[in-house]
Parts: structure tokens; C-alpha cells; sequence
């Protein structure tokens, strides 16, 4: 069973806003005739799962996550109850197999009877490197930073970033989604995929991988500046690359934005800086476009 520690602070706040996704800062310099926003802080403190894995579900609210030097994991939230008869949640944790799953939920809805949303949990995961972590949203955004977990991210709507050395799986139907993938050696295929998103993706020229890209326009890529990189062009607005050498086993990395831009760049340095064991390439040069 997982050990837990669960509590509530509530805060008797004076902001007031008419959009509920604005920082408290924000919310203050709102007029006092609309909807009031009460707040919240969530806590939960646990021991690492079993498999390895934590799942965090929240259907109308952000999701961002980092790696620690403790042993357990931590939730925190921010919730966000808004006009005179908010939305109540729910969240449970619960052990599923192995998995620490977290779920949010608005059992009778989170918008009041007008449409507006009455109601909105954001949630923050903090997790040993080795335990990996999946993100679940439907219209809120996905954040993580300096990580050397793997991460699988999923929304419809919401805006992906992702910075790591493990594996990413990352998925939106009208999200953009940036990935900054600073390793160099992965065990399984990777997928960055978006519908109508942009698509931005920045790669460590030593990454033993072949990325397969694919598009409905031209994608930007700076792959052909660097000799040791093999661009094939194929048939549309597509292209394979493949950036390890011949002796070492390549990874897939398969990326597409139907209607969105898509973009792959070799980075001297990762986006977040992060000093996690990802080498990186000592130069890189300005994006050039392919299947114009």
C-alpha cells in the first residue's frame, strides 16, 4: 500500500478575474464586478511506485513535472474554485499494478450553468530519475523541465514542452509541442506527433538515432550542415535522417505536424542547460528548409 500524507490549504483570497488561467498577480487587477476566484493548495507525498511509473490524469487543468534527489514522489496542486458556486473536484490517488496513477475529476461538470468554467486543478509531479512519468490533459498544457526520466505526454488541445535524456512519446491534436531531446542513447522508438500543431524539435548531433519526419509543407531543418548526418529526401514534404553512425544501433524518432509547421535542429547546447549526462554537439547553423 502506498503510505500517503494528504492535506488542503485554503486561502481566503481577494482576487478576482475573469479568466482563470491568469497568474494571481493578474487576477488581482481585475475589476471587482466579475467572477471571484478562491485558491487552493493540494499536497501529497508517497513512496515511489513499484513499476516505476507515475500517470497523472487531468482532464481541464496544466501538468508540469521535474526529477529530484529524494527517494519519494510529490504531488502539488494549485486549485482554483471561481464564482459563487464553484465546481467540486475530486482527486484520488491510487496504486493500479505497480503505477501511482493521480485523477482529477468534476463529477458533476466544471462550467456553471452560463458555460463558463467554474472550476480548474493544476498539478505538479516531482519524481526520482528513475521513476517515468505520463501526463494526461485535455485543454490544459504539459511542462517538463530538466528531466532524465521518460515522459509520455498526451492532450488536445494544450501546449506540450518537454526537456530530457530518457524517452519521449508526446501526442496533441491542435497543441504545439516542443521537445528538447538531450541524450544521445535510447532503447525504444519515439514519437512527436501533432495534427494541427507546430512541431519543434531540437536533437545532440551525437543522438544514436534515425528520425523520420513528415509534414504537409516544408520542414526546417539544419541536418544537412553536418557531414556525418545522412539526409534522405522523400517523396512530399518528408525526409529521413539518420544520425548515427553505421556501427552503432539507431533509435526510431518519428515526427509529423499535418497541419502544423515541423522543425528538427541540431542544438550546441540543450535548450534547458540541464547537466545531465547528454553530450552535445559543439556547432549548429541556421535552420534550412526541405520539400519547397
Amino acid at each position: 500500500m502506498l503510505r500517503l500524507l494528504t492535506f488542503l490549504l485554503v486561502l481566503t483570497s481577494p482576487f478576482v478575474g475573469a479568466s482563470t488561467n491568469k497568474a494571481p498577480e493578474q487576477l488581482q487587477e481585475q475589476s471587482p464586478q466579475q467572477r471571484s476566484v478562491k485558491l487552493e493548495h493540494y499536497k501529497w507525498y508517497g513512496q515511489t511506485p513499484k513499476a516505476k511509473l507515475v500517470r497523472v490524469i487531468n482532464p481541464f487543468g496544466a501538468i508540469s513535472s521535474r526529477n529530484t534527489s529524494y527517494d519519494n514522489i510529490e504531488i502539488s496542486g494549485v486549485i482554483q474554485k471561481i464564482g459563487k458556486s464553484p465546481a467540486q473536484h475530486n482527486i484520488e490517488v491510487r496504486d493500479n499494478n505497480g503505477v501511482t496513477e493521480v485523477v482529477v475529476s468534476y463529477p458533476k461538470g466544471n462550467k456553471n450553468a452560463q458555460g463558463e468554467l467554474s472550476g480548474r486543478f493544476d498539478l505538479g509531479v516531482w519524481v526520482p530519475s528513475w521513476v517515468n512519468v505520463e501526463m494526461i490533459t485535455d485543454f490544459g498544457d504539459i511542462k517538463v523541465k530538466k528531466h532524465t526520466s521518460n515522459i509520455t505526454a498526451k492532450t488536445t488541445s494544450g501546449k506540450i514542452k518537454i526537456g530530457t535524456t530518457g524517452l519521449v512519446q508526446a501526442q496533441s491534436d491542435s497543441g504545439n509541442i516542443y521537445v528538447d531531446l538531450f541524450g544521445d542513447k535510447f532503447k525504444q522508438p519515439m514519437l512527436v506527433s501533432s495534427n494541427k500543431g507546430d512541431v519543434k524539435v531540437s536533437l545532440t548531433q551525437n543522438a544514436r538515432i534515425t528520425v523520420q519526419a513528415q509534414s504537409n509543407q516544408a520542414i526546417k531543418h539544419n541536418l544537412q550542415a553536418y557531414q556525418a548526418i545522412k539526409v534522405t529526401e522523400l517523396p512530399g514534404h518528408n525526409f529521413k535522417a539518420e544520425l548515427a553512425k553505421s556501427d552503432q544501433t539507431a533509435t526510431d524518432l518519428q515526427l509529423s505536424s499535418m497541419q502544423g509547421l515541423l522543425s528538427v535542429t541540431i542544438n550546441k547546447e540543450a535548450a534547458y542547460k540541464a547537466k545531465l549526462g547528454g553530450r552535445v554537439s559543439s556547432g549548429a547553423s541556421k535552420p534550412q528548409k526541405i520539400g519547397d
